[in-house]
């Protein structure tokens, strides 16, 4: 699941995720969920959802849902959240790709054979692309294209990393779509969101929240 703290159920009719409440850093920051995190994951699920149904996004954006979460809190009001996210993508149909990872597998090492090429490489080798053409035309250009769809369109800004960008290709790698995953990491633009106006009250507020009043708001922005 490309995290320290998210699992995957393994049963037959279910292999959905939950990404759990940890105490401590992982990586950089700490990874608790109390109530506001949680839940902001699932608020822009579900608005994302919405914009997709509505095809106002660019084609290729989809998520992986966040459908919902349970946050405990218990007699010292300290709180414990767990997240649902569902495992195959909303917005992208089955048909449209064979094969899904998290973006860093294409320029990663392969631990288990590190004389292997990386697999961007061995993908533009295999089918003789053009390296430039195949990594701006396929790869980088419809994922700025899609960036800033989600900007324009409903005033969110994705955080994406290599592990929170999913790569969605068709059988040859010759398409690419993109599915983000850890909503919760989306800043939301408010000041942004009002000019569109978008009637989005979010519980979670001012948690990933950017203002145009904030000294820090373009450096959010170009962040």
């Amino acid at each position: 699941t490309a995290s320290g703290r998210t699992v995957q159920i393994l049963e037959k009719f279910n292999e959905d995720y939950i990404k759990l409440h940890y105490v401590g850093i992982l990586g950089r920051i700490s990874r608790e969920l109390p109530y506001y995190k949680a839940m902001a994951g699932p608020e822009i699920s579900s608005l994302i959802s919405t914009a997709i149904q509505s095809k106002i996004l660019d084609k290729k954006i989809s998520i992986l849902p966040e459908t919902g979460a349970r946050v405990l809190i218990n007699n010292e009001n300290k709180e414990w959240g767990m997240i649902w996210r569902e495992n195959i993508p909303f917005g992208l149909s089955k048909e449209k790709y064979k094969y899904l990872f998290p973006s860093f597998s294409l320029f990663s090492m392969d631990r288990l054979n590190n004389h292997h090429y990386p697999l961007l490489k061995q993908i533009i080798d295999h089918y003789e692309y053009n390296p430039e053409e195949y990594l701006l035309e396929t790869i980088l250009f419809p994922l700025i294209k899609s960036y800033f769809s989600l900007i324009e369109k409903l005033g969110l800004q994705a955080e994406l990393n290599s592990q929170n960008l999913m790569l969605a290709f068709d059988e040859n790698f010759h398409n690419c779509s993109f599915v983000l995953r850890d909503l919760e990491s989306i800043d939301k633009d408010i000041t942004l969101m009002k000019s569109l106006n978008l009637n989005f009250k979010s519980e979670c507020y001012p948690y990933k929240c950017i203002e145009e009043s904030q000294y820090n708001y373009q450096i959010k922005h170009s962040f």
